[in-house]
């Protein structure tokens, strides 16, 4: 299917979407852990449980590196017709869903097979591995304006517990991005540790300041459930909760370990590299000197 628009010259712009079935793959990716522990349980070899990691640090890489650069991207213009495609969106909305059947089905497994040690870890790093890209996901609903996209997205990145996303990254993050008051902006110099002890807890913070201002504008105080950071909050718990209770302690480690690895491991890395680099360009444009390279991850 193409699309027409007219570029701001005049010129008539005509863009196809070579890979447009190819994007439902997308879904593959969150549910990747469950096929790991089918493959365990069909083969009775545990490195199965491991086999989302291996995909994704090892394999996705090497194709990457071997395929050529993909300058596809659709030109400015046509993007508002694509973001009234329902295909598009029906897509986004079909990860939410998945995550959930993930963590809880990935839940079960842990709480009722009797694992080593080294294949439940493996499969909370993989199921944190696909909840980051949870908040990706929460990222892109986020924007949105419908109260369906907006719901959905507290939803998605109530699964990996950082439902706070939603208020900072759009009230914070695009006001202050690449300055000193922007928690997801690394510092000159900083190692991706001291970047995540930096992040996190202050991401949180400012979420919870910035709905505790608006919500006092009307008079009200921040314990109430219109605090949009606390509705995904009271999600995480109530689904965390849940699992706890019929699958025993064991929850506790693997919920947070797999959390954790969200948070760390996709976000945090994502935002290191890409705004660390994003000051650099600015500071370079503005004829200062450059910057040091990044510390090693």
């Amino acid at each position: 299917m193409s699309i027409q628009a007219l570029s701001a010259d005049g010129n008539l712009i005509t863009y196809t979407d070579r890979r447009r079935w190819l994007w439902s793959l997308s879904l593959f990716w969150p549910i990747m852990p469950v096929i790991s522990c089918w493959m365990a349980a069909s083969s009775g070899q545990v490195i199965w449980f491991w086999g989302t990691l291996i995909v994704w640090y090892g394999l996705v890489p090497v194709i990457d590196h071997l395929l050529p650069t993909d300058g596809s991207n659709p030109p400015e213009e046509v993007v508002p017709q694509l973001e009234q495609d329902s295909y598009y969106r029906v897509l986004t909305y079909l990860t939410v869903p998945i995550h959930y059947f993930t963590l809880i089905y990935t839940a079960y497994i842990v709480g009722t097979q009797n694992l080593p040690w080294h294949a439940v870890l493996g499969l909370a790093l993989s199921v944190g591995v696909v909840n980051g890209l949870a908040i990706n996901t929460g990222h892109e609903l986020g924007h949105k304006k419908t109260k369906l996209e907006r719901w959905l997205a507290k939803a998605v990145l109530a699964v990996v517990g950082y439902g706070h996303f939603l208020i900072e990254h759009n009230r914070g993050h695009h006001v202050d991005v690449a300055t000193p008051n922007d928690p997801a902006s690394a510092k000159m110099g900083q190692s991706i540790y001291g970047f995540a002890g930096w992040e996190i807890p202050n991401a949180i913070r400012r979420a919870w300041g910035s709905e505790k201002a608006r919500l006092a504008r009307s008079g009200k105080g921040p314990w109430t459930l219109e605090n949009e950071v606390l509705q995904p909050t009271l999600i995480t718990v109530v689904l965390y909760g849940g699992l706890l209770l019929p699958f025993g302690w064991i929850m506790v480690p693997y919920l947070i370990l797999q959390a954790l690895w969200g948070w760390f491991g996709i976000l945090t890395s994502a935002n290191y590299v890409e705004h660390y680099g994003l000051l650099r360009e600015k500071l370079e444009n503005g004829r200062h000197s450059p910057l040091p390279e990044p510390a090693q991850l």
